[in-house]
């Protein structure tokens, strides 16, 4: 989770999770302190209040997070696009205030769910059947898989201001 900044997630090459991560700002260093919760990782850049709050200076951190295959993905931007590429997750959450989602994954994942306010929203999975959410108050809506809303797979896309497109890889 951050203030501003990208946020990549790529496929891991063995059972690990990594995370990498570049800070840039004008005042002050944004926190970034990972937190272990059990199995559960927690990673979280905030802004400092003065130049979140007074909208000047420079804030923001991308992270690159490499994760191995039945990890469960959350991420959350305030201003900054999140990336997926080759992902093998089986649940995978995106969400931004302002920036573009694209997501790829390598399999069917179970649930995908990707929610900007300001951007475009794209997934693209495996050729199949999937239940379909996807809208735009503003753009287009294209959907080129199946869309059954008895499937046991879900795909929950949404922007207020952007293109939606589900299309198979």
């Amino acid at each position: 989770e951050t203030d501003g900044g990208t946020i990549d997630v790529t496929a891991a090459d063995g059972a690990a999770t990594t995370v990498t991560g570049t800070r840039r700002w004008s005042y002050q260093a944004p926190s970034a302190p990972p937190v272990r919760d059990g199995d559960r990782l927690t990673i979280s850049a905030r802004c400092p209040k003065i130049e979140h709050a007074a909208g000047f200076g420079t804030s923001h951190t991308n992270y690159h997070l490499a994760v191995p295959a039945g990890v469960e993905v959350q991420v959350t931007t305030s201003a900054g696009t999140i990336t997926g590429s080759d992902l093998p997750a089986t649940q995978f959450a995106a969400r931004t205030s302002a920036g573009d989602i694209r997501l790829s994954f390598t399999g069917t994942p179970e649930s995908v769910q990707a929610q900007s306010s300001a951007g475009d929203v794209r997934v693209a999975v495996l050729y199949g059947s999937y239940h379909v959410d996807a809208d735009t108050a503003l753009g287009d809506v294209e959907v080129g898989v199946v869309s059954d809303p008895r499937a046991p797979r879900l795909i929950d896309v949404h922007t207020s201001a952007g293109d939606v497109e589900v299309s198979p890889r």
